[in-house]
C-alpha cells in the first residue's frame, strides 16, 4: 500500500507517492521516476506504476515517486 501525498514545487503542487515496506527501519530509500505511457494521466491510475512501487516496498525500500508532470492537467 502507499501514501499519497503533494508537495509544492515552485507554486505548483507535485503529487508524490511514497511505498514503505513493514517492520522498524531504518531502510535504505529510493527515488523512482514514474511510468511514461500514460504519465499525463496521474500517478494512482497506472497500475504498472504502483506494481513497482510495491515490488520495492516488499524487498525492504522506501520508495517516494513524484509526478512529474504535475503542472499538467491530468484530464
Amino acid at each position: 500500500m502507499y501514501d499519497s501525498t503533494s508537495l509544492d514545487v515552485q507554486g505548483n503542487a507535485m503529487n508524490t507517492l511514497i511505498f514503505e515496506p513493514e517492520g522498524e527501519g531504518p531502510h535504505p530509500g529510493l527515488i523512482i521516476a514514474q511510468h511514461l505511457p500514460i504519465a499525463h494521466a496521474g500517478l494512482e491510475t497506472d497500475p504498472f506504476t504502483i506494481d513497482v512501487g510495491e515490488r520495492y516496498a516488499a524487498a525492504g525500500y522506501v520508495c517516494v515517486m513524484p509526478f512529474i508532470f504535475h503542472w499538467w492537467p491530468t484530464e
